[in-house]
């Protein structure tokens, strides 16, 4: 696998001193009011994601030459589906908390978001850079 280590990944996602934790409560926010905002609200934060899965994915391709623009765009795109699903499970509410301590049976509900996401991107990013098998 593609040795894709956490810091790296928050250096690589460190643009324009924006913190991965900044882009996930962006995200995490937009989610919670995509539906209570004006069209103007949802165009800006539409072009603002857009440009930003634009400029990550160019980083990507820099540091993964492998990797081709538009495989770039589609990694960080993914990378960002991948976050939104763990950060909640990695950081669930103090009952949750509370509860998996007490039931060894739902050890797998425990999540170390850095672990998980580096062993996710790296197995996606694994999957960009190896070619298809030719019929």
């Amino acid at each position: 696998m593609i040795s894709f280590s956490a810091c790296a990944c928050y250096s690589v996602m460190n643009l324009e001193n924006t913190t991965v934790e900044e882009l996930i409560r962006h995200y995490a926010d937009h989610l919670r009011n995509e539906r209570n905002v004006s069209a103007q609200m949802a165009h800006e934060f539409k072009g603002r994601t857009i440009q930003l899965v634009s400029d990550l994915g160019a980083v990507v391709t820099h540091v993964l030459p492998g990797l081709d623009p538009e495989d770039g765009r589609e990694a960080i795109a993914a990378a960002t589906v991948i976050v939104a699903g763990l950060w909640p499970m990695a950081n669930p509410s103090p009952h949750v908390v509370s509860m998996l301590a007490d039931a060894p049976e739902l050890v797998h509900g425990r999540v170390d978001f850095e672990h998980r996401l580096q062993h996710m991107l790296s197995a996606m990013l694994e999957g960009f850079l190896t070619p298809p098998d030719e019929p």
